[in-house]
């Protein structure tokens, strides 16, 4: 029997992506003898997880953590830290860091964030310029990330997409609930903006798409008062905050996924998407590209363009174009 050992270290992880990055890790460790640290909020998930440290989310119970883990690895062992930070003390076995926020290398759209969220990228990003050592071992999930990686470390890294199974997911033979289907949070980046506009100008030419989002009423309703959106003439529902399977849930039920993020380390809907073969209608950007083909693309900062993409998967013709000689001008 190997005495070697896999340590995870999960305690800058407790929701959205990075948790289901988590549960796709642990199914494929499973055979491994492993220990995890996970932070404290996500224990309801993981309560039953065998050798499962749940570390309090204040500089204490990190600084405990991470001295627990320097001494608990030894040469054989190899560290798994899956939330983009390198170990705080340099540890004795192989160390590998799974890298997965754009912001830390691709600072384009840093100013979308809110105050905290930069302050966090912030010490996120002297963390790991300080604390990434030559030896360690960079783990990210697309070319683009890898490249960007690249540009500033010597480091080489290693692509490896933590994409989660749909194999469980049972197939979906009724009706079509959506027309389209919006998978992401609230944050500006996440370009709601646009693509509600769009849908305005959808509907400003009589096309009526159904598009199913994953934001609250209330967030909805923000962005109608911003935008002086005509609500009842969109055809728009808010799933809210849903769990990954009640998500996957709605997008079998949807004719096509539609995304269009300004920027992405991975975007896990499009692999979802991809795996569950349903069709996608996406920013025309790198990330997109790296992991799959869509339909349809368009620039993200341009309604019309959303629109446009939206009108050519639906099939319907919008063109008006018409020649016309400057004669009829004066005549």
């Amino acid at each position: 029997m190997s005495n070697k050992k896999m340590i995870i270290n999960a305690m800058n992880v407790h929701s959205g992506g990075g948790l289901t990055i988590l549960r796709t890790l642990l199914d494929q460790t499973q055979s491994i003898d492993r220990i995890v640290f996970i932070d404290k909020r996500a224990n309801t998930d993981f309560s039953d997880l065998p050798n499962a440290h749940f570390v309090s989310p204040t500089i204490f119970g990190r600084l405990f953590a991470e001295y627990k883990i320097f001494r608990l690895s030894r040469n054989t062992d190899f560290l798994f830290s899956l939330g983009n930070l390198p170990p705080l003390f340099r540890c004795k076995c192989i160390v590998y860091v799974y890298i997965h926020n754009i912001f830390l290398f691709d600072k384009t759209y840093l100013n979308t964030l809110n105050l905290n969220i930069k302050l966090r990228i912030w010490i996120e990003t002297l963390w790991i310029n300080f604390f990434f050592k030559t030896e360690y071992n960079a783990i990210v999930q697309t070319p683009s990330m890898k490249r960007l990686f690249e540009q500033k470390f010597d480091n080489k890294a290693t692509v490896i997409p933590l994409s989660p199974s749909v194999a469980k997911i049972q197939s979906y033979r009724g009706k079509m609930k959506f027309d389209f289907i919006y998978i992401s949070n609230n944050l500006a980046y996440k370009n709601h903006k646009n693509l509600l506009k769009g849908w305005m100008e959808l509907a400003e030419s009589g096309i009526f798409p159904s598009l199913a989002l994953t934001i609250s009423d209330d967030e909805l309703r923000d962005f109608s008062k911003e935008l002086l959106l005509d609500l009842g003439k969109l055809n728009i529902f808010c799933l809210g905050n849903l769990s990954h399977q009640a998500t996957m849930n709605a997008l079998k039920k949807s004719k096509c996924l539609i995304f269009p993020s300004l920027v992405e380390s991975f975007g896990l809907p499009l692999i979802e998407a991809k795996k569950l073969n349903i069709p996608i209608i996406a920013s025309e950007k790198d990330f997109v590209r790296d992991t799959v083909v869509p339909k349809e693309t368009f620039d993200p900062l341009s309604s019309l363009s959303i629109k446009r993409a939206v009108t050519r998967f639906l099939k319907v013709n919008l063109s008006s174009y018409e020649e016309k000689n400057i004669s009829t001008l004066f005549f």
